[in-house]
């Protein structure tokens, strides 16, 4: 991975995704273990459910790394906020493959960036970097703790 502040972040980002030993627990701990069903269960209609959650997070990340490579950024309103067509259990590995993807390549751009790239102030004078990564796994962590709370109504186990 890069150097301090790039590693740091890489750190801080794979530990909010997965890391099992998280004092609040990572996302992954609090979504791979759900069947469909508990996945696209609703506390009340028009409520979000965890499934909807997953593929929201999927879709900024997707934007994020394409923002953060510089490469053509996709619609963030595509897919936002949507369920599939099937709920079965092939298409709710299938997203969370997806989203695991996006943490992959989200690893990927920390390892080939360094400090003075990540603090760099952007052309377009929009956040730089290191904001604008941080700014996503404030958003993980957000939608982690929604998720926990939509375990729990469920009477799920929590995630220590």
């Amino acid at each position: 991975m890069g150097d301090g502040l790039t590693a740091a972040l890489g750190e801080l980002g794979e530990r909010t995704f997965r890391a099992y030993n998280n004092w609040h627990g990572a996302l992954w701990a609090h979504i791979a273990d759900l069947t469909p069903e508990q996945a696209a269960w609703r506390p009340a209609p028009g409520r979000h459910c965890i499934w909807e959650i997953v593929r929201h997070l999927a879709n900024w990340r997707r934007y994020v790394v394409a923002w953060y490579a510089g490469s053509s950024r996709p619609d963030p309103e595509a897919g936002n906020w949507t369920m599939p067509d099937a709920t079965d259990e092939t298409t709710w590995r299938a997203d969370l493959e997806a989203l695991d993807r996006t943490q992959q390549d989200l690893t990927h751009l920390f390892a080939g960036t360094d400090e003075e790239a990540l603090l760099a102030p952007n052309p377009d004078g929009s956040h730089n970097k290191f904001v604008y990564v941080a700014g996503l796994l404030n958003h993980d962590s957000y939608h982690t703790g929604q998720i926990a709370v939509l375990r729990a109504l469920q009477g799920l186990p929590p995630i220590d």
